[in-house]
């Protein structure tokens, strides 16, 4: 489990990418199209991205701090042997806490007329780059509100998880353009692929 808490809890600490902290202990690294990534405390999230329509839209699962990319909303979770380097790995799953994801109608990729799918997709891939399986996060509309959504297999097959969430944060939370936090992940412990 990663929940962005440790280190002063109520310190923001912005990293670059790709993020490496917990690349040693287990075995994680996160990489974004963005600038890097921050561990944030709910109450800075406002300040730090500059709206404050964020005053009261998110909330920990794990207080206090929440996880973001910063000048995008991609962020891809590359797994490899806890304390090896980067030996290659791979995970027999992985979760993510989501929270503020309000709209079952988002801005997230695919079909466009109709029903559209929630905000927040996670894209599973295995070593070789093919896709094991994509899945939005639920929709729990409302400030604050927290979501979750994760996928469990038989084996240790999950090289990368490419996650897209909502809009950039930064911009406007509105019906039409849904930001979105991360909060915990949890995965099991990677594995060398064979």
């Amino acid at each position: 489990e990663i929940n962005w808490d440790g280190g002063g809890s109520t310190v923001t600490s912005p990293g670059p990418t790709p993020f490496d902290v917990f690349l040693n202990t287990r075995g994680g690294r996160f990489v974004t199209t963005g600038s890097g990534f921050v561990q944030i405390p709910v109450a800075n999230v406002a300040d730090f991205f500059g709206n404050p329509g964020y005053d009261n839209i998110f909330s920990a699962f794990s207080p206090v701090r929440l996880f973001s990319p910063v000048d995008s909303n991609v962020t891809e979770a590359q797994f490899f042997v806890p304390g090896g380097g980067l030996i290659p790995a791979g995970t027999r799953g992985f979760g993510a806490v989501f929270t503020d994801v309000d709209l079952p109608d988002g801005s997230g990729p695919g079909q466009k007329r109709g029903n559209r799918q929630s905000s927040t997709l996670l894209e599973y891939y295995d070593a070789s780059g093919a896709l094991l399986f994509s899945g939005f996060a639920p929709a729990s509309p409302g400030n604050g509100r927290l979501s979750f959504f994760g996928i469990v297999l038989n084996d240790p097959r999950i090289a990368r998880v490419v996650i897209t969430t909502g809009a950039r944060p930064g911009s406007d939370d509105t019906s039409r353009s849904d930001v979105v936090m991360m909060d915990d992940f949890l995965y099991g412990e990677p594995q060398a692929i064979q």
